[in-house]
């Protein structure tokens, strides 16, 4: 499964180099960046990735969501607000990776960190996804939304291939 970790218009270029590092401590390397608020890469981001400089040096930026994820075969969207769309939306792990195609180019997309995604950034998107978390606060840090899906789908990607390995 190729995973790549879009951030769409991030506001901040420390949470786009903590979200670097969370992917590099899941194993994940594929970072796109959709309109950044502030030119990148920049040093802010650089510094905040740790050692994950290669994932900003090799991010790919670009202007639109719709080009970002064209060339992806599965995009699932992070909301914390519940949408009034037409569009699957899961809350549970174990239902989105079983919707998931395997072997196939997936694009998870992160909303700016104000906001979140808008209704048409999601309407690009196969399937809308919130992770499980207490009422008490729905909003979550980008860089912390970011290292636990990525961290969830590599948990899932063993559970895999140690099902298939066994057949």
């Amino acid at each position: 499964m190729q995973i790549s970790i879009v951030l769409v218009r991030p506001q901040l270029p420390e949470n786009i180099g903590m979200a670097a590092r969370a992917m590099q401590n899941c194993g994940l390397k594929k970072l796109i960046i959709v309109s950044p608020r502030e030119k990148f890469p920049n040093q802010k981001a650089i510094d905040a990735s740790a050692k994950a400089n290669n994932i900003i040096k090799n991010a790919k930026v670009f202007d639109s969501l719709d080009k970002s994820i064209e060339n992806h075969h599965y995009i699932i969207a992070t909301t914390s607000r519940k949408r009034f769309l037409k569009k699957p939306h899961e809350k549970d792990f174990d239902k989105l990776f079983s919707k998931i195609p395997i072997n196939k180019k997936i694009a998870i997309v992160f909303g700016p960190e104000r906001s979140g995604l808008s209704n048409e950034d999601l309407m690009l998107c196969d399937c809308l996804f919130s992770i499980p978390i207490s009422n008490d606060n729905e909003s979550i840090n980008l860089s912390h939304s970011v290292f636990l899906m990525s961290y969830k789908f590599q948990e899932n990607l063993k559970k895999f291939n140690k099902r298939n390995f066994k057949k």
